[in-house]
């Protein structure tokens, strides 16, 4: 016969036959809605503030834009006596610098790998290495004597009442 494992004295309502234990998943699924509804509520909340927002946002922005656009403008004509040998200059309140950007644009991914690996340029290929747990859970013997590799197994509890049941208030 299984051992059965001990609980703990619980502060916690414990029904006291099935009959309770089909009322508390009832009732679980009842307070899964309320949960539900109210993050529902929230992200509607949120969203209508960020639109609401957006209105005070869109001014500010295009003055930042502005203000980048009037002071790159000013920066770029007096850029020799701003920063010298140098790419950028700190005006106290703020550094203006101009940066070097390289962008990669890859179209067809497949064909470009396959590309490289023909030319023998593996060296632009990234290769990531992980170790694949799933096939360790599936052959936990091939690897149980290996330092660094633990394996254990918990049981965890688990309720999921039925979606016509949380329906029901």
């Amino acid at each position: 016969m299984p051992k059965r494992k001990k609980t703990e004295a619980l502060n916690v309502a414990v029904p006291k036959d099935d009959q309770q234990v089909v009322n508390f998943i009832h009732r679980m699924g009842n307070v899964q809605n309320q949960i539900a509804r109210i993050k529902a509520d929230a992200s509607d909340e949120i969203l209508a503030i960020k639109e609401r927002e957006k209105a005070k946002l869109l001014p500010l922005e295009q003055q930042e834009t502005d203000l980048v656009e009037g002071i790159q403008a000013y920066c770029e004509v007096n850029r020799d006596r701003l920063c010298g040998k140098n790419k950028s200059h700190d005006f106290g309140t703020g550094t203006v610098a101009w940066r070097f950007t390289t962008k990669t644009k890859i179209s067809k991914k497949v064909n470009v790998l396959e590309l490289l690996e023909k030319a023998d340029l593996k060296q632009f290929i990234r290769t990531k290495h992980e170790i694949d747990r799933e096939a360790i859970r599936e052959n936990p013997e091939a690897v149980r004597d290996l330092p660094g590799i633990t394996i254990t197994k918990t049981e965890t509890f688990a309720v999921e009442p039925r979606e016509s049941i949380k329906g029901d208030n």
